[in-house]
């Protein structure tokens, strides 16, 4: 998939959700893009947005320390490291974030994200 735009010289991209997203970060006006901020109100990046939800996700997982998965296909010996992992991460009892959306959730409404209908993993669930 190749990008049209005027004078643009990436590379090709696989698949069309590459070649989206790189006509959404590099040629769209900075007013149209989509902005995601931290939601922490003390952090920086709260008033200085990400370009991209998974940069504002890897954020949250390693500034904030946040018990957010690295999505990987699912093998036994991942589970384990990825529920030792887990145990190391900041966990709110009171809240936790959906994976897909990264909306908070109270865990008094439930695992079931009222924003995109995503459920809490497991593992995650568990430990609230």
């Amino acid at each position: 998939y190749v990008c049209l735009a005027l004078g643009c010289q990436q590379s090709p991209f696989k698949r069309v959700a590459d070649l989206d997203r790189h006509q959404k970060t590099v040629h769209m006006s900075d007013e149209d893009k989509e902005k995601f901020y931290c939601d922490y109100k003390t952090c920086p990046r709260n008033e200085n947005p990400f370009s991209r939800l998974e940069w504002l996700r890897n954020h949250l997982r390693n500034y904030h320390n946040e018990d957010l998965h690295k999505k990987h296909k699912q093998s036994s010996k991942h589970k384990q490291s990825s529920s030792e992992l887990l145990r190391e991460r900041n966990v709110r009892y009171k809240w936790w974030r959906c994976y897909t959306c990264l909306v908070r959730v109270k865990t008094e409404d439930g695992f079931k994200c009222s924003h995109c209908e995503q459920w809490c993993e497991s593992d995650r669930a568990s430990l609230r």
